[in-house]
């Protein structure tokens, strides 16, 4: 059979998997039922019967997945699925056909079984794993309608095509010609609005979009009869599948609230956001509730071409409206990304990952990393509060979110008299969820009887704020009972100063009778100050037409109070991983993007969450991949880890972060793509490191140091290769922590590689985790001083 007849016969089997098949018992629950040969993606040669896959090196070792080994492989499996599901059908007395069936990133089969039939074939010798159905949830934190800062991601007022990327430093390329062209990155998530400028070929900019496909080939449902959606793609949007077009279980969602539509149109607007903030066009926006503010917004890496997976629907839940994503979608989803060869990095902002080594998407997520495709996943959106977090593989980049130096204020409050300090002739503020957009003026009062403000029964007297604008400090209680208690004391308006540094937030459920506002903390100190040294002045509460667009390094770099946080632990016993997550952090408050397709071609929100985070990374990962295209996944995640900014905060904006909380640090890939050592590591290891099986994380070869029984010392031994042109001598120590490098200095060649083993005393620690960091510093060439974050405790 020739190899395009073999290519033609595999996505026939491929496409099988759509084919729904309704069961006639009512009980049943969709399984995922993953079998023990490996998949395509995992497959190293050891059947005597079929070859190894071979790898492309101009790829970075990426596995050719439609080389003749891969096809003969491919077909294999195909048979013995066909096989095990006519055997099962035997077994369980009624035909078992798939309603999924994979073959790249996992060996697995999809079908509907009941409870008692899915424990008859996890008892099977073939099977490795069987796993219900499980929607897990979009890391969103916030919709347009509440948001924290309304900062936005953009570059400056009338800013070129150059478009400059945000926060301190993060630019769009390298100091060379790349912003992504020829590289592919896959967005898993709830599909995308395609009418958006930022999908658009040629961009609104004028770019014209390289197919790394070549021609006009197209993937997915981009080709009539695929799907029963025919997309109307092109040289950016190069591919889409959609893998959740099902009812939801039952009870899932409130009656009538399921969207979800054949194609891979976004009814959510998730998908959009997420696929635009990574690889999205440059282009102009307004910004909403922005009074005719326009925005220059682009993706991290504007000239990668995109394939879009809809894996989520979306409906309205107990909690409000939500976006979920089956588990039999996003497995779907990962497999096909691998069997399409030419994604190289995958967005995934939706939960789970929290037991690694026995999760089938995890387990995708694995055989996707061997194939040769960067996983860049949301870290989840429930901290601040310890051992939160998701996506504790250690093979992906776990992403948390942070805040960036770019700020919108919708309002604006201006000391007029007496003699005001410029500071305050301009101070930038954000109108409360719900508060009249009216000018006022009159005096600014401080809340000095009673700073918070708080009370069932009002704190103040009488009258305390008479036709004065009340600023009362946040905190305690609701922003409602605030302003309640301060309209109640006679005040015209009310101004709340944040309590902790960074932006100012939207103030949520605020009753609607008179303006309300909140300003930045160290803007608020200073108008207190002012206002008791001068308590006949003259103050505006005004609406800002346009929009203010602010810059203030003050703003950045905070953990937001979402992010979840380390350590990462494993059920089922809660084991410590050895490893530090999230692995970095990235801007995700408050990120201006595009939004559903209900919109139209041209919707913009605000989001935040992690899920806003972690496409940052992947954009990152995107254009390190376009400037150095032989670097393996985790030779890139390692960088993108190494050169992390450390300074960072925690969510009151004053106590540093430290690696559970961020990582290594926010990215900064202009510094990734020079660094001069990078790590490695391999499918089988990762595998072997299983704690589950009595494998130890600790050995993994990752750029952290990770440790909770340390104890008279712990030992890492890591693995560094030179990226370097020329042979450069690094020196080596330890921060933090009482420890030592061996070797603490070494001149590595050209391409060469070194061993180092970092050991830590237990000299100063206790039962609660000690940080600190390993530094490398290089004494020529072109790398940035690099560090590994170290947490070690006593057991």
């Amino acid at each position: 059979m020739s190899i395009s007849r073999r290519l033609v016969a595999a996505l026939a089997a491929a496409l099988a998997c759509s084919a729904a098949f309704a069961e006639s018992n009512a009980a049943t629950t969709d399984y995922i039922v993953v079998l023990r040969a490996p998949p395509v993606a995992g497959y190293d040669g050891g059947d005597s019967r079929f070859e190894a896959i071979p790898r492309r090196a101009d790829k970075g070792g990426r596995l050719d997945v439609q080389s003749r080994q891969a096809l003969d492989y491919l077909g294999h499996l195909q048979q013995s699925q066909d096989a095990f599901l006519e055997r099962m059908g035997s077994l369980v007395g009624r035909p078992l056909r798939a309603k999924h069936q994979m073959q790249h990133a996992l060996n697995a089969v999809v079908v509907p079984l009941s409870e008692e039939e899915a424990q008859e074939l996890a008892a099977d010798a073939d099977v490795l794993l069987v796993e219900a159905r499980r929607d897990e949830v979009l890391n969103t934190d916030a919709g347009p309608n509440f948001i924290g800062a309304p900062q936005l991601w953009m570059g400056a007022a009338g800013a070129s095509t150059e478009v400059s990327i945000f926060v301190n430093g993060l630019e769009g390329g390298f100091g060379i010609p790349n912003r992504g062209a020829g590289v592919v990155i896959g967005i898993i998530d709830s599909g995308a609005n395609m009418a958006s400028p930022a999908f658009a070929d040629p961009s609104p900019d004028g770019y014209d979009h390289i197919n790394p496909l070549g021609g006009t080939t197209r993937l997915g449902w981009c080709n009539a009869g695929i799907g029963p959606v025919t997309e109307t793609c092109n040289d950016k949007i190069i591919g889409t599948w959609d893998f959740v077009d099902t009812e939801p279980a039952s009870g899932q969602c409130l009656a009538g609230t399921y969207r979800e539509t054949p194609g891979v149109g976004d009814e959510n607007g998730h998908g959009s956001h997420t696929a635009s903030t990574s690889g999205g066009n440059p282009w102009t926006a307004v910004v909403p509730n922005g009074n005719g503010l326009t925005a220059r917004i682009s993706g991290v890496a504007p000239q990668a071409a995109l394939v879009i997976y809809d894996a989520c629907y979306s409906c309205s839940t107990s909690q409000g409206p939500t976006g979920l994503c089956p588990n039999t979608s996003t497995a779907a989803s990962v497999n096909r990304a691998v069997a399409d060869g030419v994604v190289d990095v995958i967005n995934y902002s939706i939960g789970g990952g929290n037991s690694p080594w026995s999760d089938t998407v995890s387990l995708a997520m694995l055989a996707a990393q061997n194939a040769g495709i960067l996983v860049s996943a949301s870290a989840g959106n429930s901290g601040p509060a310890a051992n939160t977090l998701g996506h504790r593989e250690p093979w992906t980049m776990t992403v948390g979110a942070s805040t960036h130096d770019r700020a919108i204020f919708s309002a604006g409050v201006a000391v007029q008299s007496p003699a005001p300090p410029v500071s305050l002739q301009n101070v930038g503020a954000i109108f409360g969820s719900g508060s009249p957009t009216t000018t006022v003026s009159a005096a600014v009062k401080y809340a000095a009887v009673a700073p918070l403000g708080c009370g069932a029964s009002t704190p103040f007297p009488a009258g305390y704020f008479a036709g004065n604008i009340a600023l009362i400090d946040r905190g305690s209680c609701s922003f409602a009972e605030k302003f309640n208690n301060a309209i109640g004391a006679g005040a015209v308006a009310l101004i709340v100063s944040n309590n902790a540094a960074g932006p100012p937030i939207v103030m949520g459920s605020m009753p609607t009778t008179h303006p309300s506002a909140m300003i930045s903390q160290s803007a608020g100190a200073e108008l207190r100050d002012f206002a008791n040294a001068n308590p006949g002045n003259t103050t505006q509460l005004a609406v800002l037409s346009p929009a203010l667009r602010a810059i203030d390094a003050s703003f950045g770099d905070i953990m937001a109070s979402f992010s979840s946080r380390g350590p990462s632990s494993a059920s089922p016993n809660n084991i410590f991983l050895d490893s530090i997550k999230p692995d970095v952090a990235a801007p995700g408050v408050s990120i201006l993007a595009v939004y559903s397709t209900d919109g139209g071609a041209n919707s913009v929100a605000f989001l935040q969450g992690t899920s806003m985070a972690a496409p940052h990374a992947a954009g990152a990962a995107a254009l390190i991949k376009g400037a150095r295209p032989d670097w393996t996944p985790m030779e890139i995640k390692s960088a993108l880890a190494m050169t992390a900014k450390t300074s960072m905060f925690k969510e009151n904006g004053a106590t540093p972060a430290d690696p559970f909380d961020r990582g290594s640090g926010r990215i900064q890939p202009f510094n990734a793509a020079k660094t001069g050592l990078v790590l490695n590591e391999t499918q089988a290891n990762f595998q072997a490191a299983n704690p589950g099986s009595g494998g130890n994380p600790a050995t993994l070869n990752l750029a952290s140091l990770g440790n909770d029984a340390c104890s008279p010392s712990c030992s890492f031994t890591r693995t560094f290769r030179s990226t370097e042109a020329d042979a450069v001598t690094w020196n080596l120590s330890i921060t933090g922590v009482t420890g030592t490098a061996s070797p603490s200095s070494f001149t590595i060649p050209a391409g060469g590689t070194q061993a180092v083993t970092f050991t830590i005393q237990s000299t100063g620690l206790t039962t609660a985790f000690s940080f600190g960091e390993a530094v490398l510093t290089p004494t020529s060439g072109n790398s940035p001083t690099l560090r590994i974050p170290i947490a070690v405790r006593l057991p």
